[in-house]
């Protein structure tokens, strides 16, 4: 592989690598979020949601990164942008690391979207009681003397 394509694919792994500690944080916030639901903590589960839009905002960034780098590397090598992948599909070493990367990023993502999943779950739990509260303080309202 030429020296200046190894570099490009060095650099995206370095990029899919941030991307995954992004995601990681994410998938720990989910879990604390969760708590926080959990145990009534309402200040601190809408302190937690405003800190991800920050995290939301990197992989948006790396994500336009990583396109134009995937880009570049299709462009230097005379690969049509839709074929990336038959690119990465090669048994040398830095393709298998890529792979690799893709691999735990998908697995984190899927944990997080159960994460994402358990807490709405809990917070539809939390708003139907809520709910049934009020009515319940509502029949007090309507109580005549």
């Amino acid at each position: 592989m030429r020296d200046d394509l190894k570099d490009f694919f060095s650099d995206l792994i370095s990029l899919y690598n941030l991307k995954c500690k992004l995601f990681e944080k994410l998938y720990i916030s989910e879990i604390n979020k969760r708590y926080f639901a959990k145990s009534d903590n309402i200040e601190d589960l809408l302190e937690s949601i405003e800190q991800d839009k920050e995290i939301y905002e990197s992989i948006n960034v790396l994500d336009c990164d990583i396109e134009a780098l995937k880009s570049r590397i299709c462009n230097v090598s005379g690969v049509n942008s839709q074929d990336f992948n038959q690119i990465i599909n090669k048994k040398e070493k830095i393709f298998i690391e890529l792979r690799a990367i893709l691999d735990q990023l998908a697995k984190i993502i899927g944990a997080l979207t159960t994460e994402r999943d358990m807490l709405i779950a809990s917070l539809e739990d939390k708003r139907v009681k809520l709910k049934g509260d009020i009515e319940s303080l509502s029949i007090v309202k309507r109580i005549k003397i």
